[in-house]
């Protein structure tokens, strides 16, 4: 029987995982047998919750966004964060964020152990000779006649079978252009289409340039609201590389929303004395709000409102 360590001797501060090897001796054998003890890291992981002040924003609105990082047991814990908010579409092109997880990234690592031993038991011996001495020699009328004859063997090597490859390859050969001559001939058909197309295009252009209204007055159009141009698209809305959590685990940053009409991403990254670490996501949306009215269509589709 023998006793195991304590928790405080194998914390995660010193290693992730250890080892227990035992060895025993019986009937001329050696017996030997490991088990891999795994001490799971729970009081290096931090639970960081990323709130912003809204959950869709007009493009280029002003907003707040709160991080707040806790323990395992809730208390709120102080440290340093990195904040950032991109487009999710870029995940969706890329297949993916190529960030891995900072816990598996710290914590994830463990040690490895190969035993090994050495007995009396496997150990091979030789005869020992006095100088001069006359030592043991093969028996029989053949001895070591047939292994000497056997490593004098020449085995057949495989030079007929590349030989053979080699004649295949050189007596495969590549076709003049016999298959050119009708695709060169399903070209020119293709592009004499074309051709007609943009003439018969143009043809009907100028008829409808030629047909005059006359001077017919235009009624004037009403009074519209001008539109509002959207210039800045962006696909980072927010990098922060480092803010400071204060004593109640909290850290707030400023945003401004880019005019893309999407989807974001809000990561916050986490770590604190003792590497303890943690992150956390949300997702916020800018949107805009649209209203078409026509006369000209149906009356169902008269009014529609789009975001």
């Amino acid at each position: 029987m023998a006793k195991v360590p304590s928790k405080k001797s194998c914390s995660p501060r010193r290693h992730a995982n250890t080892f227990v090897e035992v060895l025993s001796v019986s009937n001329g054998k050696v017996h030997t047998e490991m088990k891999e003890l795994v001490v799971p890291p729970e009081k290096r992981i931090l639970n960081v919750t990323v709130v912003p002040d809204k959950a869709e924003y007009k493009p280029g609105e002003k907003g707040k966004i709160q991080v707040k990082v806790t323990d395992l047991e809730g208390k709120p814990v102080a440290g340093s964060i990195v904040l950032t908010a991109y487009d999710r579409s870029v995940e969706y092109i890329s297949g993916g964020s190529n960030v891995p997880d900072i816990k598996e990234y710290f914590w994830k690592w463990r040690r490895h152990h190969h035993p090994s031993q050495e007995s009396t038991l496997t150990k091979t011996g030789y005869n020992l000779l006095k100088q001069n001495e006359i030592g043991m020699n093969d028996l029989g009328v053949f001895g070591a006649q047939g292994v000497d004859e056997f490593n004098q063997m020449n085995l057949p090597g495989r030079s007929g079978q590349n030989k053979g490859r080699m004649a295949k390859s050189e007596m495969a050969g590549f076709g003049g252009g016999g298959p050119g001559a009708p695709m060169a001939m399903m070209a020119n058909a293709a592009m004499d289409g074309v051709s007609e197309r943009r003439a018969d295009r143009k043809s009907l252009e100028s008829d409808k340039a030629g047909a005059d209204p006359g001077n017919a007055e235009v009624p004037a159009a009403p009074d519209m609201v001008q539109p509002t141009i959207r210039k800045n698209f962006v696909d980072t809305a927010l990098w922060v590389a480092s803010i400071e959590a204060g004593p109640d685990g909290t850290a707030t940053a400023d945003i401004t929303m880019p005019e893309n009409l999407t989807g974001w991403k809000v990561r916050a990254w986490s770590i604190s004395a003792g590497t303890r670490v943690g992150e956390g996501e949300t997702i916020v949306t800018t949107k805009k709000t649209f209203l078409f009215a026509s006369n000209h269509l149906d009356s169902s589709l008269r009014m529609m409102r789009l975001s």
